[in-house]
């Protein structure tokens, strides 16, 4: 596999052509929980990962997982993942207002101290698949960290959704170190770089422009594929 030397603040997509152990094994490289010989940060290997607790790559990299958990909280928690007297909620309004759901919460009554989930209350809600990933954003706006991993942010969400999403996405990862991993390539056009991965290596790597001229590349084969039913 050749290094990926990511510098100063890119936007890096990562795919794949299936979901693969060895994609698996970047995101837990990336994230700090194994010691990686493949990433490189601004020239250097990852120092991130030198530490032997896993914990210390989450802290300075919080990952937005599709399988996201929610918790028996109300919703400001569920995003700050911490006590309600010590959300910071000037950053708590930013989030919601970034991940498209502030509209949503604001037409709760009890607005984002809503109980999530009915385990504690039975008057919790229950969030869809594609709201559920929007707390997921949210909480990596909140969180404010450095690196950050999209790991398909909108494959729950509907076409206008996900859009909006797009839109506002230069503000969700602003001065950030930022890995999206998806499979809707529509997505490259706003990364700066795409990686591809194949095989257990990074086979492609480069602008979304410059991948396409490669016509027997796999990037330049998935795109024709997805686009032509869109044209």
């Amino acid at each position: 596999m050749r290094k990926l030397n990511l510098s100063a603040n890119p936007l890096v997509m990562v795919l794949d052509r299936i979901h693969s152990s060895d994609l698996l094994h970047f995101i837990a490289a990336f994230l700090g929980f194994i010691c990686p010989k493949c990433i490189w940060h601004n020239g250097y290997p990852d120092s991130r990962n030198t530490s032997a607790d896993p914990r210390h790559g989450a802290e300075s990299c919080p990952a937005d997982i599709r399988r996201i958990g929610c918790f028996a909280w109300t919703i400001a928690e569920n995003i700050a993942l911490c006590d309600y007297e010590n959300i910071d909620h000037q950053k708590l309004e930013y989030a919601l207002r970034l991940s498209g759901l502030k509209e949503t919460v604001d037409r709760l009554a009890e607005g984002y101290r809503t109980q999530m989930l009915r385990v504690l209350d039975e008057k919790g809600i229950e969030l869809s698949g594609g709201q559920a990933g929007r707390v997921a954003i949210a909480r990596a706006v909140y969180k404010d960290a450095p690196f950050v991993v999209l790991d398909e942010p909108t494959a729950a969400l509907d076409p206008i959704a996900e859009y909006e999403i797009y839109k506002n996405f230069n503000d969700l990862v602003r001065g950030k170190t930022t890995v999206y991993i998806s499979h809707r390539l529509s997505s490259c056009r706003f990364c700066d770089a795409v990686a591809v991965f194949e095989n257990g290596r990074i086979t492609e790597y480069g602008s979304h422009d410059k991948l396409l001229e490669n016509r027997e590349g796999l990037y330049s084969e998935m795109w024709h594929a997805q686009s032509r039913y869109y044209v």
